[in-house]
């Protein structure tokens, strides 16, 4: 089994931006937490400005596919992000407010 650490976590996000340019790329669950066994999932957030819903999803779950660990890719626009900032149950606007942003757009 591969071992996931912040490295590997970062050539994930960085492949994930060179596809996509993303607003930014959160890291959250229970690996940004600390809580994480070997098994547990690598969940990117990817905010962009306006994704293609389906198609750009598609896209994006694909950038890291030659990563062998388990992975789940999140991808919103950032309207509906902010939109529901403050919602307890909404996974990309509680990864804002507790994840780790690995890459912010300069």
């Amino acid at each position: 089994m591969v071992r996931v650490d912040d490295a590997l976590v970062r050539q994930m996000i960085a492949t994930i931006v060179e596809v996509a340019d993303p607003e930014r790329e959160i890291h959250s669950g229970s690996r940004r937490r600390g809580e994480a066994d070997v098994a547990a999932a690598v969940d990117p957030v990817v905010v962009e400005a306006e994704p293609d819903s389906g198609a750009e999803w598609a896209r994006l779950r694909r950038a890291p596919a030659n990563f062998h660990v388990p992975k789940d890719v999140l991808v919103n626009g950032i309207d509906e992000v902010s939109r529901r900032r403050g919602s307890p149950n909404h996974v990309p606007a509680r990864a804002l407010r507790e994840g780790r942003v690995f890459y912010p757009r300069p």
